[in-house]
């Protein structure tokens, strides 16, 4: 038995895996993501006894909205207090069993390419737009996948423009194309409660479109695969982006837009997927 973990900006969730052998999630349970990390931690743990109801535990994996290395987190932005923290020896001393720790983007990346879209897909690009905004571009080089984790909520897209949180850098997209940052210009706890017409979508798919612009002429990918809780839930944003980024892309083939199957858990097998390498 293994428990797939998915940490969020604002909710962490988790499944239990009986097989890895056509995984399906037998069980589900979802908490609010602590701010603090020892909270977390003992949020963490006490969820993971739940949901293994005290069997032997194979595995464990846990994919975040961050930079991981070295089995530590470096950077999660709208987790701070979460930074430099040891979840991976953490976790692994308490349940003594293996633990995986990858970023969110990379691991969901690699389950559309297990379960989901990009079972035939060479290359592509793969984009979550929820609290943040992660990517990863993955390239097939003979029988090995070359996976590459990026940063997109931190490229400049205004370098006159405003702030984000913490960062004194004006004008980084993830100031304009994220969820968190909705949330602080509407002052709405909850993003289902704000229409599909209200102008700050619009403002949102402008900046994507700069972005997404910048990610394709680096990488010229046939295929952007999306999830993530604003994109899943808003899939009119896809028709807006496509229309966006045919302003800019006018001098490479305008790649294929896609949402993932997975919906609000894709990030969840994306843990799922990381399963594979424990075996």
């Amino acid at each position: 038995m293994y428990i797939a973990i998915d940490v969020g900006g604002t909710k962490t969730a988790f499944a239990k895996i009986d097989k890895l052998d056509k995984p399906t999630i037998s069980s589900k349970e979802t908490i609010s993501t602590p701010q603090s990390y020892d909270e977390a931690l003992e949020k963490i743990s006490i969820q993971i006894e739940k949901s293994s109801k005290w069997q032997k535990i194979e595995g464990i994996s846990i994919a975040l909205p961050g930079t991981v290395g070295n089995e530590k987190i470096e950077l999660l932005t709208n987790l701070p207090d979460w930074n430099h923290k040891p979840l991976f020896n953490d976790i692994s001393k308490k349940f003594n069993t293996k633990v995986i720790m990858r970023n969110d983007a990379v691991a969901t990346a690699r389950a559309e390419r297990y379960f989901g879209l990009a079972k035939n897909e060479i290359r592509y690009l793969y984009c979550i737009i929820g609290t943040g905004f992660g990517a990863t571009y993955v390239h097939r080089v003979g029988d090995k996948f070359l996976e590459l984790p990026l940063e997109p909520e931190y490229m400049i897209v205004n370098s006159h423009g405003t702030h984000r949180n913490h960062f004194h850098t004006p004008g980084l997209l993830g100031a304009y194309a994220t969820g968190a940052v909705i949330q602080e210009k509407t002052g709405i706890h909850s993003l289902a409660s704000l229409e599909d017409s209200d102008p700050i979508w619009n403002e949102m798919v402008q900046y994507l479109g700069i972005g997404l612009n910048n990610l394709v002429t680096l990488f010229k990918p046939p295929v952007i695969i999306f999830s993530g809780g604003i994109i899943v839930h808003r899939k009119f944003l896809l028709n807006l982006l496509r229309m966006e980024l045919a302003k800019y892309v006018e001098y490479l083939p305008q790649p294929t837009l896609k949402i993932t199957e997975f919906g609000d858990d894709a990030s969840l097998y994306g843990a799922i997927s990381l399963l594979y390498e424990l075996k």
